[in-house]
Order: C-alpha cells, then sequence, then structure tokens
C-alpha cells in the first residue's frame, strides 16, 4: 500500500470518501439548493489550490492502482489560510448571496468541529472504501498522519468522531486516541439534516 498527496484527478475516487466521512455534517453546510449538491461543491473545491477541501490537504492510500482511502490533515498555523480558501471557493461555486448562507452554516459546524489547537495535526474526513475495511487502511492512513506531525515537531494527533460511529471511534480507540471532550450540536434544524454529537479525541506523536 501506498500512501501519497492527492492530486486533482483523484476527485471521483476521494470524494465518496470523504462524503462518507460525516455525510449529514456535508448535507447541513453545503446542500443549499438541493439535496446532495454537497458532493458537488467537495468535487469542486477539491479540484482547486486553496482551502482545506483541496487535494493539496488530502492525502490518499492506493493499492493496486486504486484509491482506498483519504484523509485530510491541516494544523493551527494554516488554519486561518485554509478559511480564506474556503470562503474563495464557497463564493465562486455558489455566488455570494446563497455563499453567505453556506458559510453562515459553516460557522454553525465550527461550534461542533472545531479548529485546530496550537501543536496538534489535524486528522479530518478519513474514509475507506467499504469493501476494504477492516484490512488496516485506516491505520496506515493514521501512522502516516503521525509521521508528518512528527517531522513538523508536532506533539500530537487530534480528530472529531460521531458518536453514531463507535467502529470508528473503536479503531482510533486502539491507535492511541483518548476522548477528550463531547461536543454537543446545538443547531440542529427540522428542515435539514441531522448532525449528531461529537467526540473530540487526542493522541501523543
Amino acid at each position: 500500500m501506498q500512501i501519497r498527496k492527492a492530486l486533482p484527478g483523484d476527485a471521483k475516487q476521494v470524494i465518496p470518501f470523504t462524503y462518507s466521512s460525516g455525510p449529514a455534517a456535508f448535507e447541513y453546510v453545503f446542500s443549499a439548493d438541493y439535496e446532495g449538491q454537497a458532493k458537488g461543491f467537495l468535487k469542486y473545491a477539491f479540484k482547486r489550490n486553496y482551502g482545506a477541501f483541496s487535494h493539496r490537504c488530502h492525502c490518499v492510500a492506493e493499492l493496486d492502482d486504486s484509491i482506498v482511502g483519504s484523509m485530510v490533515n491541516y494544523t493551527a498555523a494554516n488554519f486561518f489560510r485554509l478559511t480564506l480558501g474556503n470562503i474563495k471557493a464557497i463564493t465562486a461555486y455558489y455566488g455570494v448571496f446563497t455563499g453567505v448562507q453556506v458559510m453562515y452554516r459553516g460557522l454553525l459546524m465550527e461550534t461542533l468541529i472545531r479548529p485546530p489547537r496550537r501543536g496538534c495535526y489535524y486528522v479530518g474526513h478519513l474514509g475507506v472504501d467499504v469493501a476494504r475495511r477492516g484490512q488496516g487502511i485506516g491505520q496506515a492512513l493514521i501512522a502516516y498522519a503521525q509521521t508528518q506531525a512528527k517531522n513538523a515537531q508536532l506533539q500530537s494527533l487530534s480528530l472529531d468522531v460521531s458518536e453514531k460511529n463507535p467502529d470508528a471511534e473503536r479503531l482510533y480507540q486502539r491507535l492511541g486516541f483518548k476522548a477528550v471532550e463531547t461536543r454537543v450540536f446545538r443547531y440542529n434544524r427540522p428542515s435539514l439534516p441531522a448532525v449528531s454529537d461529537h467526540h473530540y479525541m487526542e493522541a501523543q506523536c
């Protein structure tokens, strides 16, 4: 298995993994005009060179010439620049009026999934091919993130996991992550997909 940086042409294979890591949250924020619009935005943003959803923030796991998993990584030091990139991508994709609505929902989501604290290497949107789960792909991606964090002289990894995804949480616990905080999402609406509460976890590098 090879872990490598993502390329713009990987979008078709990567976006289903990214989306599977939090479909309700993605729909809540990015499906402003119709159900499923989030996937279109994620594909658009992935191909850009800026923002936290860009291919530049993604790594992929490749096996037998196919991408079988992916994740996003960034640090607190990069967060402001990535946020500006997100604003640029959202405005370009949705236009100004709808873009403001999307950004507002994104701010609400940040009460649940917050920017990484200083010294942490954040792991986000980790997804693995359903047919390949249980084969160590998620573990390999986390190990790659740990190496990247150590190379950057960071002290810990951090991530958020839905309380409705106990299998993923058990994997993270086996890999040394500990739940630090339970974060409650207080902005669910009847007209939008229900977003579950999350556990914030950290592991030492």
